[in-house]
């Protein structure tokens, strides 16, 4: 059977299989910047529905083709909300609940629930730990939410991975620098980008 290149792509992005470095990129699907905030009814609709996670898993088929191949020691550093973790879900809860964001809000949503991986993110970081990257998260979630965080990485399989909380200030910038070799930063913010290494953008139309 013949299948059109547009449709070798679609393929692969809503199937979000193990990644490879031969895989296909649609380059009209990558983000050069953050994308912008949308109202929270059509953000949570976006997030729920098929083009995030096309557009997630087609980043992440990316950033593999970006890696440099070394013998030194390279990190990677991945950001936590709408990069690692999906966020949407807390986001209904509080629309639910007629709520705005807190950090009391969060603890108490995240205490009793685990946020699924956003697309592509566990093949992605299975995939560069095997080609021998060292893996970092660097997040501005607050030490209050360091228990419930760790308990969400552990049901993701990747208890084992450092984490670099929020500190009083919350630029990313000093803990993004204190890895060694950071060859790659990912996230959804300009934030989240490291002067000197390849970034990729994950889409988060929420915030």
């Amino acid at each position: 059977m013949r299948y059109s290149l547009l449709t070798l792509v679609l393929l692969f992005v809503s199937s979000c299989g193990t990644l490879s470095t031969d895989v296909l990129v649609d380059k009209d699907m990558l983000l050069t910047h953050q994308s912008d905030m949308m109202e929270l009814e059509q953000a949570i609709a976006y997030c729920k529905g098929q083009q995030w996670p096309s557009v997630c898993c087609n980043a992440y088929a990316h950033a593999v083709t970006l890696l440099p191949r070394t013998n030194k020691v390279a990190t990677v550093v991945l950001d936590l909300d709408m990069t690692l973790m999906q966020g949407h879900q807390f986001n209904e809860w509080l629309l639910r609940k007629g709520v705005g964001y807190s950090a009391g809000r969060q603890y108490a949503y995240l205490t009793c629930n685990d946020l699924p991986a956003v697309p592509g993110a566990l093949d992605f970081i299975k995939k560069i730990q095997n080609l021998g990257y060292t893996v970092v998260f660097v997040t501005n979630r607050k030490p209050l939410l360091q228990k419930a965080t760790r308990k969400n990485l552990i049901h993701l399989g990747l208890g084992d991975i450092p984490v670099l909380y929020r500190t009083a200030e919350k630029s990313k910038k000093g803990r993004l620098s204190s890895f060694p070799n950071v060859v790659m930063t990912i996230g959804d913010k300009d934030a989240d980008h490291l002067e000197g290494a390849l970034h990729v953008y994950l889409p988060n139309p929420l915030y």
